[in-house]
Parts: structure tokens; C-alpha cells; sequence
């Protein structure tokens, strides 16, 4: 982000890639296939921060519990944009968490540190997961950005 032209806004999924690539580059031990789908969103300095320090928090996550044992995940990241809504998902292949995620939310400090950042963006966040795969959604408003003159 602080390659970025402009304080203003940033060009999310680009700085996402780059932060993604960074954490799983200093994992070792589980080969990572990544993948980026979106469109071309522009956030506030405000918002990318926030979403960027979500998207750290989960990425490792995966990276330290999910992929246990595997000698090869898979991740993918969306963004996606209807309107002023966004829509982030992260989804892997890796092994999921069987436990109440309810109590692990008052115990674990990632999911609190995802809690307080997910309310600083006025967004809802959910976790699912399927036969396949493990997905986390964040959802929010896309803050209009205003450019100095």
C-alpha cells in the first residue's frame, strides 16, 4: 500500500496479491497455488487497511492450521463489487475446523483482532464450510472516495 501513487486509495486486489505472495513466501513446508479473482477496486486508505490486516489474519491462519500435514493447498481470493457492496472470500482446500467456532471466537485472539477490524468497517463476516472447501466471507460498504482538488 505505501507504493501506492496516492494515499487516498488503493488498488486493492494488486495489493493483495503482493500481501498474499509475502505471507505464504515465508511459510514453508506446504506448496501454495493461489488465485485472484476480481474486479479492479479502488478502496479508501481507510478500508484497505483494515480489510488488508482481515486478509493477513486468515491467510495465516490457513497457512498454519488448515494445510497441517499437506504437502500441497490451494487458496483463492475474491472481490467483487454490485453496487457500493463489496463482497472478500477466501477459500481453501485445507482441513477444516471441527470445533464450536462460537467459543473458539471468545479464546482466540485472530478471530477477536478479526472482529474489531471487521466492525471498524461496518462489515458482516461468516465462515462456511463444505465438503470441499473452507470459505470466509466479509462483506461492507465500499466508502466513497474522496480526492483532494
Amino acid at each position: 500500500m505505501y507504493k501506492s501513487n496516492t494515499f487516498a486509495e488503493v488498488n486493492f486486489i494488486e495489493s493483495t496479491r503482493q500481501l498474499v505472495k509475502s505471507i505464504t513466501d515465508t511459510y514453508q513446508g506446504t506448496s501454495t497455488i493461489l488465485d485472484f479473482k476480481g474486479n479492479h477496486v479502488k478502496l479508501s486508505i481507510n478500508q484497505a487497511i483494515p480489510c488488508s490486516l482481515i486478509i493477513n489474519e486468515v491467510i495465516t491462519n490457513i497457512l498454519k492450521h488448515a494445510f497441517a500435514g499437506k504437502t500441497l493447498g490451494a487458496i483463492s481470493i475474491s472481490l467483487e463489487q454490485e453496487g457500493s457492496l463489496l463482497s472478500l472470500g477466501i477459500r481453501d482446500n485445507g482441513t477444516a475446523y471441527n470445533g464450536n467456532l462460537k467459543e473458539l471466537q471468545t479464546k482466540s485472539l485472530g478471530l477477536e483482532i478479526i472482529r474489531e477490524l471487521a466492525s471498524q468497517l461496518k462489515a458482516n463476516y461468516f465462515y462456511t464450510t463444505t465438503y470441499e472447501f473452507n470459505c470466509f466471507i466479509l462483506e461492507f460498504a465500499k466508502d466513497e472516495i474522496v480526492t483532494a482538488c
